[in-house]
């Protein structure tokens, strides 16, 4: 059936849509050229990658997201994944609510698990 516009004769309303839309432009450079940040976001049991998680104030889901891609990438997702719950469990003082607050490591197990 066709839908024509609201001032044609014989027009017939069936509602509206809006739309939202965002568009982003990344640039992604050659697996090698990230070799040195990925180093340094390993080495030292994950220390760096661990500080950054903490400091993640307000922006826990992207830094998650962009983790688990880039240790994915590399294949090492699952030890990612291992050492930021492991330092989650550590730091938390109510067993109770362990995944249950915003951070970084319970961010990362959802879009992991996506």
């Amino acid at each position: 059936r066709r839908v024509r516009g609201p001032k044609e004769e014989g027009s017939e309303d069936i509602g509206e849509m809006r739309l939202t839309l965002q568009y982003s432009s990344v640039i992604i450079l050659h697996d090698f050229s990230y070799d040195e940040l990925f180093f340094r976001l390993i080495r030292d049991k994950m220390q760096l990658t661990k500080m950054l998680a903490a400091v993640a104030l307000q922006k826990e889901k992207p830094v998650a997201e962009c983790l688990v891609k880039a240790f994915e990438m590399r294949k090492t997702g699952v030890h990612f994944l291992k050492e930021i719950t492991s330092a989650e469990i550590q730091d938390t003082t109510d067993p109770n609510i362990i995944f249950r607050a915003n951070t970084v490591g319970s961010k990362a197990v959802d879009a992991y698990m996506k």
